[in-house]
């Protein structure tokens, strides 16, 4: 094997131990099928032998190269993305979490990697056996996407790849992640129904939601009401579990005793509720969803393209590649986009 005179860590210094330009060398690792073959093959080999390892991108372009050669297939470096949803397809089946892998797919593309699905929830890979896969495949970073419900902890080899997970707050070990701005949410919300003349406003979330967002959604409503009175003192209605129709005759019994004038929620069904219950929409009441998406067509509310966040989230994780941060970061940060008010049908 030959041994460099000294440590190489950049693509510079790779390029010039080649022969080739610096950009040759660029291309190699971010647009393979931009550099012949030959090329591609001699460099490769060359960082291979010299033990070049300035990021994890090479690992995984060089055991995914070998994989895929023997497939006859196109080189590409690879992430992945993991969920331990009740069903394995959650992801591509409902609608207001489809744009959320697209945002992965299309932003990973764009950047020159593929994106590696698995499932971790019952009946799935179990975490061993996930983590041993990403040994395997040499995938050196993953995006991990919140269950619904409460979050249990993943007992994964967190030391051997890259993390981020997005939406809340509350994994543990903590990661890198990209969410929503939640207390702005909140605020514009409350902001944008005072400036229409509302009074009374009611908050339905679920309890379990409450918590992942470390009450800042239960919070910000309740200082609103203190430093604005016409808001009313109505405490939130906290619902357990995450299913609006489960706990239905309750919340129009609740509804129908406080009569607020717009109520807050985070399901799309809730409409449906209200009115097979005689509540008339927006005639009765007004509605205002915090996230809207595809399910919640005509809705008023705040709205965040689950793409972005996707994208957002591709963007976090190669940085920590680039820059070779494994494992449970010590001082974990967080990407936080703000939705945008959308006035519908239902306010």
């Amino acid at each position: 094997m030959r041994k460099a005179e000294k440590t190489i860590q950049t693509t510079r210094e790779l390029a010039e131990l080649a022969g080739v330009s610096h950009m040759t060398v660029s291309r190699v690792f971010k647009s393979p099928d931009k550099v012949k073959p030959e090329t591609r093959e001699r460099i490769l080999a060359l960082a291979e032998e010299v033990q070049f390892r300035p990021n994890p991108v090479l690992s995984m372009a060089m055991a995914i190269r070998n994989r895929q050669k023997k497939e006859g297939q196109s080189f590409t470096s690879t992430i992945g993305w993991v969920h331990s949803n009740s069903r394995e397809d959650t992801w591509h089946s409902q609608p207001h979490l489809v744009t959320y892998l697209q945002g992965v797919r299309e932003r990973a593309g764009t950047l020159g990697f593929g994106v590696d699905e698995f499932w971790t929830g019952e009946g799935g890979l179990s975490h061993k056996r996930f983590s041993d896969i990403l040994a395997a495949r040499g995938i050196a970073g993953c995006i991990i996407a919140p269950p619904r419900g409460r979050l249990s902890r993943m007992r994964l080899r967190w030391k051997e790849a890259s993390w981020v997970t997005f939406e809340h707050d509350s994994w543990r070990p903590l990661l890198n992640r990209v969410g929503k701005d939640d207390n702005y949410m909140m605020g514009k919300a409350l902001r944008e129904l005072r400036r229409l003349g509302k009074g009374k406003v009611a908050l339905a979330i679920p309890k379990t939601l409450d918590e992942k967002s470390g009450f800042i959604l239960q919070g910000r409503f309740r200082i609103a009401q203190k430093r604005h009175p016409v808001m009313g003192s109505l405490a939130p209605f906290l619902y357990e579990g995450a299913d609006i129709p489960e706990v239905g005759d309750k919340l129009l019994k609740w509804l129908k005793r406080h009569q607020p004038d717009v109520l807050i929620c985070m399901d799309g069904r809730t409409r449906a509720v209200l009115e097979q219950g005689g509540m008339r929409v927006p005639q009765d009441i007004g509605l205002v969803h915090l996230n809207l998406g595809l399910d919640t067509p005509g809705w008023t509310g705040m709205y965040l393209d689950g793409s972005q966040v996707g994208a957002a989230c591709v963007d976090l994780l190669v940085s920590q590649l680039q820059q070779n941060q494994r494992g449970v970061p010590d001082q974990p940060y967080e990407l936080l986009l703000r939705p945008q008010w959308k006035r519908g049908n239902t306010v």
